[in-house]
């Protein structure tokens, strides 16, 4: 009875000792065990790199949501929010969507690299060990790390795609992209959508467009429901940096068969039975006690049985630390590190040839502006090197009293802010003199050397 209840009890260290991480690697180095589900939290996105649009690895992570004081819901107090969850609740959204979208400036994918974590998810992808990776993240870095569309569930979505609130129809990813890195709330531009109020114009508003993530109040996507059935599959089931405290995702861990191993490795012991859980993460009054989970001291076992039955392993630390350890056992560690470093690589030369890239094709030096502060302004844009282009603080203007001298002197700023936004202060001083602004550099006032703070 006890070896089919824990395939685990085979490979513990002493007859009377409880499984430990080495038992994990041990099980998952049989050839046999190769349908692996993986359950992920924030918790493996927290050491995740940022990296600058030059190509610079910066030491930032993203915060994961409940940390009490480095977690994403303490720190939204700026925000004004009635309590911190609401800036993913969909109604509050629908009546304030501001605060979504000046926080996705600083969520949104492509600033970050893969962790640790994530880059060993794609090893056991590539060992052809796993089944499925289950993902509470909307970070999308599992696909950063080299997981395919296949490999993933996104249960809360993911910042890859959005959609209009009201008509539903699909919009332009880059678009949505540069709307979410400005700030500015997203509004459907489908001449067909009724969703929309009026503006301040008095013009028709199209509705919200929001990323397709999941926000409290909404379903979860159809493909979480429809890959279910891989977790009675599964031959290991490996969970990491969750706090298990939102359902539905929280009881996949009871989803496994009863011989199915299961690790969790995570800084806080979470998800015992008997323990106490929150149905929505939102409300102490939610909470009960679980009839279920991990049961990682043997409390289920039936009386007389050893603990080397116990098929549940808690390995208490960050995820990467973990993961490392595990590859150690599975002597994995120089694929580990050589995926990380070539995937690493890939994301600093993209980085830097999107900068490269990056220009004032659109620029144009002939339009008129209105006030010599207006082009102070589109000087500012040239110097940030395309993510903003100069025309569009160019239009039709009452009266023009400042231009921004020849096609020459224009072209030349155009052709340096390609080259590089490194050269961003030479061009700046170039631009201001064209303009014959002197003294101040901040051409637009609101930064240093005339560069506005941008993440």
């Amino acid at each position: 009875m006890a070896s089919s209840r824990s395939p685990l009890s085979q490979h513990a260290p002493s007859p009377t000792s409880p499984p430990d991480l080495a038992s994990i690697a041990k099980h998952l180095s049989l050839p046999t065990t190769k349908k692996v589900v993986v359950l992920c939290g924030a918790g493996i996105s927290t050491t995740a790199q940022r990296i600058s649009s030059s190509g610079q690895i910066l030491n930032e992570g993203i915060p994961d949501f409940r940390s009490p004081s480095t977690g994403l819901y303490a720190n939204l107090s700026k925000y004004n929010l009635p309590y911190p969850e609401a800036i993913f609740e969909i109604g509050f959204f629908q009546s304030n969507p501001q605060p979504f979208f000046t926080l996705a400036q600083s969520l949104y994918p492509g600033q970050f690299l893969p962790s640790k974590t994530h880059y060993f998810l794609s090893l056991l992808a590539k060992k052809g060990k796993l089944l499925r990776c289950f993902t509470q993240n909307i970070d999308t870095l599992e696909r950063r790390a080299g997981l395919k569309d296949e490999d993933i569930v996104e249960a809360h979505g993911s910042f890859a795609t959005a959609s209009c609130t009201r008509c539903g129809v699909k919009v332009d990813p880059d678009w949505m992209r540069e709307k979410c890195m400005k700030g500015e709330v997203a509004r459907c531009t489908s001449p067909k959508c009724s969703g929309g109020a009026k503006g301040k114009d008095g013009k028709h508003q199209g509705a919200l467009v929001k990323n397709d993530i999941v926000f409290f109040g909404e379903g979860l996507p159809t493909r979480f429901f429809e890959r279910l059935g891989d977790l009675r599959q599964a031959d290991l089931l490996i969970v990491l940096g969750t706090s298990l405290q939102v359902q539905p995702f929280a009881s996949l861990i009871d989803r496994v068969p009863a011989s199915c191993p299961r690790v969790l490795l995570n800084l806080e012991r979470v998800g015992d039975i008997g323990g106490e859980e929150d149905g929505d993460g939102a409300s102490w009054m939610s909470s009960r006690f679980r009839e279920s989970g991990f049961d990682f001291d043997g409390l289920a076992l039936p009386r007389g049985a050893k603990k080397s039955e116990i098929r549940d392993v808690f390995w208490k630390g960050k995820t990467d630390e973990g993961v490392e350890s595990l590859a150690k056992e599975m002597g994995w560690e120089a694929e580990l590190k050589e995926l990380i470093e070539e995937g690493t690589k890939k994301a600093v030369e993209e980085a830097k040839a999107a900068s490269a890239g990056a220009g004032v094709a659109k620029a144009t030096p002939s339009d008129e502006v209105g006030t010599e502060k207006e082009a102070r302004a589109v000087a500012a844009k040239v110097v940030e090197g395309g993510e903003h282009v100069a025309d569009k603080e160019q239009g039709d203007r009452k009266e023009a009293s400042a231009s921004l001298g020849d096609e020459n002197a224009m072209a030349e700023a155009k052709g340096r802010a390609d080259e590089s936004k490194n050269e961003a202060d030479d061009l700046a001083g170039e631009v201001a003199r064209k303009l014959d602004v002197k003294g101040d550099k901040s051409v637009d006032g609101s930064g240093e050397d005339g560069k506005k703070s941008s993440l």
